[in-house]
């Protein structure tokens, strides 16, 4: 019942949280000429051993304060991983078209 109420009022794109507070999936939703569905919002982190692609929801990382480390079992090989959120300031390259104030 909950589900088809969020169909029928969830915008295109929009994003839609678990309700439960322990869980940290996402779901953005989506319509096209077969109807209305959901598509998980995740974030590919290569393990360290691996490098096979582990897809993270997006609230776990948003839900970190900043400095937090977190860490993560990969799905393919049980190594365990790290993570840091961080605010990180870059130099774009000259290529990408980016002007600077003289």
């Amino acid at each position: 019942m909950l589900v088809r109420r969020i169909e029928q009022t969830a915008r295109d794109g929009q994003h839609v949280h678990c309700l439960n507070p322990e869980c940290k999936q996402t779901w953005k939703a989506t319509r096209d000429d077969d109807g209305f569905g959901f598509e998980q919002v995740t974030v590919p982190v290569n393990c360290e051993a691996c490098s096979a692609a582990n897809l993270m929801p997006w609230r776990f990382f948003l839900d970190m304060k900043h400095d937090e480390v977190g860490s993560f079992s990969c799905h393919s090989c049980r190594q365990k991983n790290y993570v840091q959120w961080r605010l990180m300031q870059v130099h774009r390259e000259s290529s990408v078209g980016c002007q600077t104030d003289a």
